[in-house]
């Protein structure tokens, strides 16, 4: 004889899921998959002069002092646009980026192709913008999945919507060599 019991899922209240980061610290990396992410704008800002490209988000488990057996999720995001920040630096040759992380994972980072976005602004000006081939970068990554490598977090603390609160950032990989 099967009883039947109902729940009344009105007078439930929901559970509120509050983020702890991780510490800040140096910690071992399990690689999982890679992804290609596509911004929701297509431009930075309302000049509508500057497109954004297409980012890497890279799943990442994080091991070490304070963290569970098993490890815990990160996420990474990689830029790969071919347009060097206001230091004159590549996002991808940064210490947190891509060429980084290759050397941090033990491999030597492959030939990427360059992709050119095209879109037309309200204005009708043809803006262009160069990146590396996504599809290619997360074939290589997937290719890895499994790897380890050393990186080093720090908490940030970041305001959105009015609102503050702390958030990791990955900030580099460190080399096998050294």
């Amino acid at each position: 004889m099967t009883t039947e019991t109902r729940v009344n899922l009105a007078s439930t209240p929901v559970a509120v899921n509050v983020f702890k980061p991780i510490a800040a610290g140096t910690y071992e990396f399990e690689l999982g998959d890679a992804s290609v992410k596509v911004p929701g704008d297509a431009f930075k800002d309302a000049t509508e002069t500057v497109l954004k490209t297409p980012y890497i988000a890279v799943q990442l488990k994080a091991f070490g002092e304070g963290l569970p057996e098993g490890g815990r999720k990160y996420t990474h995001n990689l830029y790969i646009g071919c347009v060097p920040g206001t230091d004159g630096i590549l996002n991808y040759a940064r210490e947190n980026g891509l060429i980084a992380m290759f050397g941090s994972l033990g491999a030597t980072p492959p030939e990427i192709g360059v992709v050119t976005l095209e879109k037309t602004n309200k204005d009708g000006v043809l803006i262009t913008a160069d990146h590396l081939n996504p599809m290619e970068i997360v074939q290589a990554l997937n290719n890895l999945r499994g790897e380890r490598c050393k990186g080093r977090i720090k908490i940030k603390t970041e305001t959105y919507a009015g609102k503050t609160a702390d958030k990791n950032e990955l900030t580099r990989f460190y080399s096998r060599e050294g």
